[in-house]
């Protein structure tokens, strides 16, 4: 099976056919924009979200819309006085059942749009791959479309999970580099599909006009397909490099970390074509990764508005040790919430940037010696953080 038809194959499982009652299929794309009106570079993400999707599939569920249990004699209890009203203000608790779309920015003022639809809106054409969900078209070599939330829809109902705003986009793709099952057992999966990936295009958000040039749209796709999102989610990914060694950009060379599965993190390193690959079903004996996500405490003479939180992680092999350290200022995280599959309110709540900054140090084993084999500096880091709460709205 070639590259191309296995990708696509990726791509549509748990979209084309979506038959469990429960869990997620996940695609996300993220790259570069550069503002028409002020020059400046942004980051954005689209993404597309199966929840349950059979589980409702004709009406889209969300796990926080009220749904009180009271029938008609309850209410008139109520009105006469002889029951109280708190005693009837029970609620079902909706386990989410739902296809989303996000168009997101991760600048300096982040926001993410959302539009939610049911399974049988989700069409497919008869193309090798092709999804259309309401305005938005998903194809092989090709994004396009919009999404408006007013305000009073984005205020009146925080169970979507959306800030207000608009979003239309036309941009075209060419995906360079592809990896496969960097993460998998019998029901989870993770593939960097994209790893590394060349946009081109415009998009429009919130009234900014952006181009998408594509020596600068530092593409990346990647596929999620799980029975419930990792109740620790850990993400780090950048093709924005340089080594430290030579002082040249290493431009054919991308990173990705994505966790936690089992406490450990899975990863692909592409530098100018040596590709190296922990994966964390194979991290046993012969392999190990150690990570943590902590608050930089602040060095004298820093400020609040100078804080920083600090992405560490290093891999030990027969052949490799790798040390990432990636910070990214407090003040620039975004917080979204995303549900969870097992309903009951549950969300993993993410913190994420798209301006971490830090150093990946890689070395092989060469006997008892370490031998450096690169020192590269990272910048425009997409580094995301989450954990599982019980969300509230």
């Amino acid at each position: 099976m070639s590259v191309a038809k296995k990708r696509r194959k990726y791509i549509k499982q748990g979209f084309e056919k979506a038959n469990k009652k429960m869990g997620i299929s996940f695609l996300r794309f993220f790259f570069n924009c550069t503002s028409q009106q002020t020059g400046v570079e942004t980051t954005f993400f689209i993404e597309l979200e199966t929840v349950n999707a059979a589980l409702s599939p004709s009406e889209v569920v969300l796990g926080f819309t009220p749904r009180i249990n009271n029938n008609l004699e309850d209410l008139q209890y109520a009105l006469a006085g002889t029951k109280s009203v708190q005693s009837i203000q029970s609620e079902t608790i909706m386990t989410p059942s739902y296809v989303v779309m996000r168009v997101g920015c991760l600048g300096k003022n982040p926001s993410q749009i959302c539009s939610y639809h049911s399974m049988n809106e989700l069409k497919f054409s008869k193309k090798a791959f092709e999804f259309l969900l309401g305005n938005c078209i998903f194809s092989e070599n090709r994004l396009s479309g919009f999404i408006n939330v007013e305000a009073d829809e984005a205020y009146n109902h925080p169970e979507l999970l959306s800030n207000a705003g608009f979003a239309k986009w036309n941009l075209q793709y060419e995906i360079k580099k592809t990896e496969f099952d960097c993460y998998k057992n019998k029901v989870q999966n993770w593939s960097p599909l994209g790893l590394k990936t060349i946009f081109a295009g415009s998009l429009i958000y919130n009234d900014e006009e952006f181009v998408v040039n594509p020596l600068k749209s530092h593409g990346y796709i990647e596929k999620h397909y799980y029975c419930d999102l990792p109740e620790t989610w850990f993400h780090i990914s950048s093709s924005n490099l340089t080594s430290s060694i030579s002082g040249l950009a290493l431009q054919n060379s991308n990173f990705v970390l994505q966790g936690i599965y089992g406490d450990k993190v899975s990863c692909v390193f592409d530098i100018e074509d040596k590709k190296i690959v922990f994966n964390t079903e194979s991290l046993k004996k012969a392999k190990s990764s150690v990570w943590n996500c902590l608050q930089s405490p602040l060095e004298e003479g820093e400020t609040e508005e100078d804080a920083k939180l600090h992405y560490s992680v290093s891999f030990n092999s027969k052949e490799w040790v790798i040390d990432v350290d990636i910070y990214c200022k407090v003040v620039d995280l975004y917080n979204r919430q995303l549900e969870l599959a097992s309903g009951k309110r549950n969300v993993l709540n993410v913190v994420q940037s798209a301006f971490g900054i830090g150093e990946i140090k890689i070395y092989k084993k060469n006997k008892n010696n370490l031998e450096q084999i690169e020192f590269i500096k990272s910048e425009k880091t997409v580094c995301e953080f989450g954990q599982k709460e019980t969300g509230e709205v």
